[in-house]
Parts: structure tokens; C-alpha cells; sequence
């Protein structure tokens, strides 16, 4: 990660959820963790529900060289999520909301990293050769049903990150109808 990354001010949260002073990006990713931190991830769906999977490049600082299910990453301290959301469709894949249709899915607030995330899903039924990637982060990407990528993750669990489970895949087909 380079030093200009680390001084990357990002939304921050104290316990309640109550937005507070942001920190660097290295202050909350040094350990002991201390800060909660806002993150957003985007699941792209098409109309067939078919999971937009996408490979991590070895820039990427954490988990580079596999596949995911989702795009997304740090809130930072000027932007609200879905502007967040919007902006990293734009910098992972090269989407716009003019592309397809975002879609609030739920809020969580996760250990042990400390994140305070909100996801959505972006309906979009483009092609692959359509992704764009703007900053370099998603080197691949593949449609695929939700059974393929279970079969496959499962099989081969060294090579995803980032996943989405069956109960959150069918809270989002349900979003989509």
C-alpha cells in the first residue's frame, strides 16, 4: 500500500454507530484495531440472477490474486454510502447508475476489522467485455449462478474472498422482482 493510500481519510464510527471524526486509512488498519470504519459492498446481479464475480489484481492489498463476489471498499470521510457505492462501481468496473439499478440490501457492523458497511445490489445486464476497470483493483471477471460459484468456492476456497452466502443471495433476488 502506498503512503498517499495510507493518508486517505475515511469515515469513522464510535461504538453506537455515531459517525465521528475520520481517521487515515492507515490509522484504522493499524493494529490493535481501534476505530470502526465505514465500508460498502455491491453485488451485481443480472436479470438471469446470475452473481457478477470479479478477480482481485495483485495490487490490491488485501486478498489480491482471487475472486469475489462483490465490489466495493473504504466510505471515505466526505462521502455518505451510496455515494460511496457509486463511486467504486465506477473505479472497480466502470459502471454508472445510468448502467442498472442500485438497490439498498442492509447495514452491518462486523468484527474483528471493524467495519460499519452497507451493502446493495446493482441489477445490471451488461457483458463482461463491458467492465472497464478504472483503477486497476479487478484484473477479471465472470457471470456466474450462484450454484457454479458455491461448487466452485467450495472446491477451491483458497481462491475466493469477499463471498456472499445463500440466504443473502435470495434477500437480493427478492430485491431485484
Amino acid at each position: 500500500m502506498t503512503t498517499d493510500r495510507n493518508l486517505e481519510m475515511l469515515a469513522c464510527f464510535d461504538d453506537n454507530g455515531n459517525r465521528v471524526e475520520p481517521h487515515t486509512r492507515g490509522e484504522v488498519h493499524a493494529q490493535p484495531l481501534r476505530f470502526w470504519h465505514a465500508v460498502t459492498n455491491i453485488w451485481v446481479i443480472n436479470s438471469q440472477g446470475q452473481i457478477l464475480c470479479t478477480h482481485r489484481s495483485s495490487i490490491n492489498e488485501g486478498n489480491p490474486n482471487k475472486w469475489q463476489t462483490c465490489v466495493g471498499g473504504h466510505v471515505k470521510h466526505e462521502d455518505d454510502f451510496e455515494g460511496a457505492a457509486i463511486r467504486e462501481l465506477g473505479e472497480e468496473i466502470g459502471l454508472s447508475l445510468t448502467d442498472g439499478n442500485l438497490v439498498y440490501v442492509k447495514e452491518e457492523k462486523g468484527e474483528p476489522w471493524k467495519h460499519i458497511g452497507v451493502m446493495f445490489a446493482f441489477f445490471w445486464d451488461g457483458n463482461v467485455e463491458d467492465i472497464n476497470a478504472q483503477d486497476g483493483e479487478i484484473d477479471d471477471a465472470k457471470w456466474m449462478s450462484f450454484e457454479d460459484y458455491a461448487m466452485e468456492k467450495e472446491s477451491y476456497p483458497e481462491e475466493w474472498c469477499n463471498n456472499i452466502d445463500k440466504d443473502r443471495y435470495e434477500e437480493i433476488i427478492k430485491l431485484k422482482n
